[in-house]
C-alpha cells in the first residue's frame, strides 16, 4: 500500500496574517463575551449614576359626594387638587459615589480582560499562521527530495540492469525513494492539519 494524498485534498486558499487576525477578532466567542461584559458594566454605571437624579412624583386628587344624599345635599363638598413633587435621597449620595467608583473599576477590569483575550488570540493565530507557512515551504523541500531520490533510483536501476551495481544498491535506492515519498505524504498531511488549526484559531471552525 502506498500512502497517497491527492492535490485536491490540499488547501489552496491564500491566507494573509492581518486578515486572519481580523477574522479571529470578529469570530471568536471569547471576544464577544468580553465585549458583552463591558457593555453590562457600562449599563450598571449608567444605572448607578441615575441615582443622583431626583424622584418626580405627580399627584391628582378629586373628591365629590355626588350623587347627593337627601336631605344632606346642602353639605355636598366637591374639590380637586394636583401637584408635582421632587425629592432627593441625599443620604445615598455617599454610597452612590462608592458604587460609581466600583462600576468604573469593573469597566476597567473588563477592558483589560478584553485586551488580554485579544493578545492570547493574536498569539494563537500568529503561531498557527507560522506553522501553516512552514508546512507549505516544507512541501517544496520534500518534493525536491522525491525528485532527487527518483533520479538516483533511475541511475542505480540503469547501472544494475547493465551489471554495474549490486542488488543491495538498488534496494537502498528504492528504500530512499519510498521514504522520501512517505515524508512528502506526511508533509501534505501536516499542511492540512496546520491549515485547519489556523481556521480554528480564526474562529471559523
Amino acid at each position: 500500500m502506498k500512502p497517497i494524498v491527492t492535490e485536491s485534498m490540499l488547501p489552496t486558499e491564500n491566507v494573509n496574517l492581518q486578515e486572519s487576525l481580523a477574522e479571529a477578532f470578529q469570530n471568536r466567542e471569547e471576544i464577544k463575551r468580553a465585549e458583552v461584559k463591558i457593555k453590562l458594566s457600562e449599563s450598571s454605571l449608567s444605572l448607578t449614576k441615575s441615582g443622583f437624579m431626583p424622584n418626580v412624583n405627580a399627584n391628582l386628587i378629586l373628591n365629590t359626594e355626588y350623587p347627593a344624599q337627601w336631605p344632606n345635599y346642602v353639605n355636598i363638598l366637591n374639590y380637586w387638587a394636583a401637584g408635582v413633587s421632587l425629592n432627593w435621597d441625599v443620604s445615598s449620595f455617599y454610597n452612590l459615589k462608592h458604587r460609581i467608583s466600583g462600576d468604573r473599576l469593573e469597566i476597567d477590569k473588563s477592558n483589560i480582560a478584553l485586551q488580554v483575550t485579544k493578545d492570547q488570540i493574536s498569539t494563537e493565530v500568529k503561531n498557527a499562521y507560522v506553522r501553516y507557512a512552514e508546512s507549505k515551504e516544507n512541501i517544496k523541500t520534500y518534493k525536491k527530495d522525491v525528485e532527487l531520490s527518483m533520479s538516483n533510483y533511475k541511475i542505480v536501476k540503469s547501472r544494475y540492469d547493465n551489471d554495474f551495481a549490486l542488488i543491495s544498491e538498488i534496494v537502498d535506492a528504492e528504500l530512499r525513494l519510498n521514504n522520501s515519498r512517505i515524508s512528502l505524504v506526511n508533509a501534505n498531511l501536516d499542511l492540512i492539519i496546520q491549515y485547519y488549526s489556523l481556521q480554528y484559531a480564526m474562529g471559523k471552525l
